[in-house]
């Protein structure tokens, strides 16, 4: 099947012209064509990239979610096909709505976000890795709905199928994600370079029992303490190897605080 100028036509109209095809035994394709060297819209490039990306049998439901997202969700109680939806995102659309009915509830909105991590590292997806904006976009936002490690190692394993293998600033992005998760685990609230120190800011309830004020100052000479978290000093140029290893330091010293919390409460 030939479709020209299918830039014209919406999201749903080509999934339903291209699933007409291939339904027996033989192989078929779909070839979308658009005008050499036109410039095409944000949704329309939207639109195709979908349609690539979305090839697999069964892709029905992610086509229309894609949909929803381009279009607008629309008045929430009308007809209407306005609203910030098309703007903000689905994911973060149904977040903010959530929070919103929580609120009218009377209930205390759960915020389900990672710490905020503020070092000097070049964490980005670059253009000549991801030509087109629209799916650098979809990327970024993949990576802030991330919330485990196996939504980290799936984001890695579409980048490296669609894309080939990562450049640093792609890898360090990653690894960026990685440290913000085991951050959140430990109840950590923000990392922050500053100078020649890493800060880290705790949450109330965390607490150093003196064995892990001995690790820490045992392995990090220069070790200050701050009134809600410690500031380490770094031993080399190498930021991010060096939160790695701030990080594995606190996990350990943490740890000893929460075992002995443990035996006390036994």
């Amino acid at each position: 099947m030939l479709v020209d100028n299918a830039d014209h036509m919406g999201l749903s109209q080509l999934y339903q012209l291209r699933g007409r095809v291939g339904r027996s035994s033989r192989q078929a394709y779909c070839y979308l064509f658009y005008r050499r060297n036109k410039q095409l819209s944000e949704i329309a490039e939207r639109r195709l990239a979908a349609m690539k990306e979305f090839s697999a049998l069964g892709s029905g439901y992610k086509v229309a979610m894609r949909d929803l997202e381009i279009r607008g969700a629309g008045n929430l109680l009308g007809g209407e096909q306005h609203g910030a939806l098309i703007s903000v995102g689905f994911d973060l659309y149904c977040q903010l709505l959530a929070n919103a009915v929580s609120e009218m509830r009377g209930e205390e909105p759960v915020e389900d976000i990672l710490p905020a991590m503020d070092i000097p590292v070049t964490a980005m997806i670059p253009q000549e890795y991801i030509p087109g904006e629209a799916e650098r976009i979809y990327f970024y936002k993949r990576m802030s709905g991330v919330r485990s490690t196996g939504d980290v190692e799936g984001l890695q394993a579409e980048l490296e199928d669609r894309f080939g293998d990562p450049p640093r600033p792609v890898w360090d992005a990653l690894a960026v994600l990685r440290l913000r998760l085991r951050c959140k685990e430990m109840g950590v609230l923000s990392v922050k370079s500053e100078g020649t120190t890493v800060s880290f800011r705790f949450a109330p309830n965390v607490r150093l029992v003196p064995e892990a004020i001995k690790l820490l100052t045992y392995v990090f000479k220069g070790l200050r303490f701050l009134p809600d978290g410690v500031s380490v000093p770094m031993a080399s140029a190498k930021v991010l190897e060096q939160t790695e290893e701030m990080v594995r330091v606190l996990e350990e010293a943490l740890a000893h605080g929460r075992d002995k919390t443990k035996v006390k409460a036994r």
